[in-house]
């Protein structure tokens, strides 16, 4: 399976981040690379790429094999990207989000929401109870949200992930 640049790098950037992702563009096609020749590529403490290889590890991104350094008896870890779960991987995340937008998406559907007319703070309507009505930053009365637009922007957030999983 192919995945081009722009979907994995998004990936991996909202997994781990930036530092994760040049290291699995330098993993990507090739087969086994020391942390010690990716710490060198990458001019990075060989802890910190220690770091990000155990986090694209535990995603299953990346898989590893241990070698014996004969002259000096330590082992060498060699790395190698793991295609094979980059799809499934993406598509999982894929449904998180819509799964936690889902759950927005019911909050402000069925709850009532008030923000001051200086919108410093939104609250919902317990809060608001319990403050009189009145803004807990500048004091001034607070009213009920429209909240239309930010549903809809919800709902069409839902469709294209929705979309981008079923291409």
């Amino acid at each position: 399976m192919r995945v081009s640049d722009k979907p994995l790098k998004e990936y991996i950037i909202e997994l781990i981040g930036n530092d994760a992702f040049v290291i699995v563009k330098l993993l990507k096609g090739r087969d086994e690379i020391s942390e010690l020749s990716l710490s060198k590529k990458i001019k990075a403490d060989i802890n910190k790429v220690r770091n990000l290889l155990y986090r694209l590890y535990d995603k299953n991104l990346v898989s590893f094999k241990k070698k014996k350094d004969k002259k000096k008896g330590w082992y060498v870890y060699y790395w190698s990207f793991n295609n094979k779960m980059l799809k499934d991987a993406i598509c999982n995340l894929k449904k998180e989000k819509i799964t936690n937008l889902k759950n927005h998406l019911n909050k402000e559907v069925n709850g009532n929401f008030f923000v001051c007319e200086n919108r410093c703070i939104r609250l919902g309507f317990d809060n608001v109870m319990e403050s009189g009505f009145k803004c807990p930053e500048c004091g001034a009365l607070m009213n009920q949200d429209d909240n239309q637009e930010k549903i809809k922007r919800i709902k069409d957030k839902i469709k294209s992930i929705e979309n981008s999983i079923k291409v």
